[in-house]
């Protein structure tokens, strides 16, 4: 039995490592590619002959997405890119319902729980060890920031608060060892926000223990709805009602934006390309790469090398268009219907505060449709979570 643990232990960690912000993160993997699509490829071959209705009817929402993510092809203004990025969701679509099929609820989310403790160690051993290698040297704003072994600071903050929200499931179970363990893992992860000089990420921080401790207290999945418009409400706010009394006091007094970071100048950008390809976008993945359209709309104007739209949402309009925005937001409707629909449990308060996190991340940055991340893998196993159990 502890043999059989462990080896599913790790394959989570295998599973991790290998998809895990592979464009970003400084440790390289030999074979990764190829590792990827043998695995997936078996996984694939597994689900063909033992995939139940249940489960495909349940995922139809994710089905579309990745369906019209494939289509894009034909539009797309850079297919080579677009079909590297299809290619690589379609593996991390397989190898997530592979992992949602063939394996517990619990054991999926100790696996992952460890593992990504692990990686927080590992971050936290690189920096001390390696600050070198592990500073943003791109950072203007800041004397030192630390990204780890990732390749940037707000991809380290982020990793820091999905693992702290693992560590405040954790510390509703019985065995006084994982919780003195989950303690001492969240402080690691609180350090590792502070060097990383996330503003962004150690915000949200304080925002999961909130929104995590206030469904576990009231035990209520209606709670999540109040969450949920509290979120959506804060953060399209920023968005598409910025105070022009507050954005002068800034602008003014700060010499910043509304966001702090220059992020409303790429939102305006963005919001004049999406207008020229409302309805189908440019394909996935292929705005921000070297072609005239992110040039022209975007680049030329910054002056600088921008990557994404640092914002989740318009990224999707970017990518899919309206098609691809209503497509997301089907998934977001699937996913609060049957939360709220669902008897209360823990396991629930976590994949809820997941999405919550999740979405609020997104106004600032970009990681909702994300086909190099493992990300989009946790987003298809917590969907499933809430959907499927």
């Amino acid at each position: 039995m502890h043999i059989k643990k462990f080896l599913k232990f790790i394959f989570i960690f295998f599973v991790c490592i290998i998809t895990i912000e592979r464009q970003e993160n400084i440790i390289k993997i030999p074979y990764q590619n190829y590792l990827l699509f043998v695995m997936s490829f078996f996984f694939l071959i597994i689900l063909l002959r033992k995939i139940n209705k249940g489960l495909l009817k349940q995922n139809i929402p994710l089905f579309l997405l990745i369906i019209i993510c494939l289509f894009s092809e034909i539009w797309s203004i850079d297919r080579n890119m677009t079909l590297r990025a299809d290619i690589f969701l379609i593996m991390y679509f397989i190898i997530s319902i592979y992992l949602v099929k063939f394996n517990d609820k619990n054991e999926i989310i100790n696996n992952f729980w460890i593992t990504f403790s692990l990686i927080s160690i590992i971050n936290l051993l690189f920096i001390q060890f390696y600050p070198q290698y592990s500073i943003q040297l791109d950072e203007t704003r800041y004397t030192v920031a630390y990204r780890g072994i990732f390749g940037h600071r707000n991809t380290l903050g982020f990793y820091s608060n999905i693992t702290s929200l693992f560590c405040l499931y954790k510390l509703n179970e019985l065995k006084r060892i994982n919780k003195i363990f989950a303690i001492i893992i969240l402080f690691i992860n609180f350090y590792l926000l502070i060097l990383s000089k996330s503003a962004t990420s150690l915000s949200l921080f304080f925002l999961i223990i909130f929104l995590f401790y206030i469904q576990k207290i009231y035990k209520s999945n209606r709670v999540f709805l109040v969450c949920f418009c509290l979120v959506l409400f804060l953060n399209f706010s920023i968005l598409f009602l910025q105070s022009d009394f507050i954005s002068k006091i800034i602008v003014e007094k700060l010499q910043r934006d509304i966001t702090f970071t220059g992020r409303t100048y790429i939102w305006k950008y963005s919001f004049e390309a999406i207008r020229n390809r409302f309805l189908l976008g440019y394909g996935l993945n292929a705005f921000w790469g070297d072609n005239n359209y992110s040039s022209y709309y975007v680049r030329s104007t910054m002056n600088a090398q921008i990557t994404s739209a640092h914002n989740g949402y318009l990224d999707i309009f970017l990518n899919l268009g309206l098609v691809g925005f209503i497509s997301y937001s089907i998934i977001i409707f699937y996913i609060v219907k049957n939360y709220i629909k669902k008897k209360y449990s823990i396991d629930l308060v976590l994949a809820s505060t997941f999405f919550l996190l999740l979405w609020s991340f997104n106004f600032m940055e970009s990681k909702l449709l994300a086909p190099y991340s493992i990300i989009f893998i946790l987003q298809i196993i917590f969907y499933n979570f809430i959907v499927l159990y």
